[in-house]
């Protein structure tokens, strides 16, 4: 009987509060994601254990590597250590929106590169700083949100003005696994 008397006072309460409770409460849904769309293939360069040949700004892989089939790295300019970390970081948010598939629109392009931008006005964080990525498709420039730099490095670099993106290297999504981008912020 108590049980029952429990029960009941919950039903109550969530009839009750249903406008507070539409209003507050965030519900994402994610649609599956599928491989690299039919005809789209990621363009990369294949090189030998030695990387002083590589060209900046391709996607590569080395011959020998023991990562996944899947996985590429893009060289950069910068010749010096992450601000944050020495390590690349995984860029947030992709999923939202179907961001990944930005990425996959611009990221083999020719003149395709990473740049971050300030998003002061994100209503989730006033630090958040935007992952962009621009290249030329169909022979005119595309700019694509691709996501977000993680809020904890976002807070440190609220005072640094001048932020790029070194490296970076990506999970291209197939055979349902997801697509991970991570960058090293220079």
């Amino acid at each position: 009987m108590i049980t029952f008397i429990i029960i009941l006072v919950i039903v109550y309460f969530v009839w009750a509060n249903r406008e507070w409770i539409k209003k507050h409460m965030r519900v994402e849904t994610m649609t599956p994601r599928s491989p690299i769309p039919s005809g789209k293939n990621f363009q990369f360069a294949i090189y030998d254990d030695d990387d002083t040949d590589i060209v900046p700004g391709e996607w590569y892989k080395i011959k020998g590597w023991k990562y996944p089939e899947n996985y590429l790295r893009m060289k950069d300019k910068y010749k010096r250590p992450g601000i944050v970390s020495p390590y690349e970081e995984k860029v947030m948010g992709m999923e939202y929106e179907d961001r990944w598939k930005n990425f996959l629109l611009v990221g083999d392009q020719p003149e395709f590169k990473l740049f971050l931008e300030r998003e002061s006005n994100n209503e989730f964080d006033k630090n958040a700083i935007k992952v962009m990525g621009s290249a030329i498709v169909d022979g005119k420039t595309v700019v694509k949100h691709i996501g977000y730099v993680q809020k904890e490095t976002a807070a440190k670099l609220k005072k640094i003005d001048s932020i790029n993106v070194g490296s970076a290297s990506v999970s291209i999504p197939v055979e349902g696994r997801p697509l991970v981008l991570k960058i090293l912020i220079v």
